[in-house]
């Protein structure tokens, strides 16, 4: 005579536990967030129009018109952009939905150093949110207060100090 072999329930549920355990840490990310004032386009900023071709138009802030057609500088090789919600209500409904806050090189260079000091080390920062002020610089005092892993780098005073 054979004896059926059944694998307990206790057994199936352990193994599910684990897999679901595993997929949780396989699937956790590290979350950077970067806030700027919600009313108004901070300075330095560049504010872009995408038009339907894939064509981006500089904006003229002051006429709220486009100026000419974006070239970007030849030294830059990455920008970061957020998309212009409630600080472009102003704007004509033809560019509503398609303006873009592009980032000044510098600052986007300091959040990247940043980021890649304060998650790439010892210090461990996975979850990093910085905040930028209405005259395009970060708001340090916000940065460290909401990421206190970043009170153990040692000289980011100075690596910020000029933006």
């Amino acid at each position: 005579m054979t004896k059926k072999l059944s694998t307990p329930p206790v057994i199936i549920l352990l193994d599910l536990l684990f897999m679901l355990l595993f997929i949780l840490l396989i699937s956790k990310k590290d979350k950077i967030e970067v806030e700027i004032p919600p009313d108004i386009i901070f300075q330095n900023a560049t504010l872009l129009y995408n038009d339907s071709d894939g064509i981006k138009y500089v904006m003229n802030q002051n006429t709220k018109r486009r100026e000419g057609i974006y070239n970007p500088p030849t030294n830059v090789g990455f920008q970061y952009y957020k998309d212009c919600k409630t600080q472009c209500r102003d704007y004509p409904s033809q560019y509503r939905g398609r303006l873009q806050i592009y980032f000044p090189n510098d600052l986007f260079n300091t959040i990247s150093k940043i980021t890649f000091i304060g998650s790439h080390t010892d210090y461990n920062c996975k979850k990093i949110k910085f905040d930028i002020s209405v005259d395009g610089k970060l708001d340090i005092e916000k940065l460290v207060e909401k990421n206190s892993c970043l009170k153990k780098i040692d000289g980011l005073d100075k690596l910020v100090g000029k933006i």
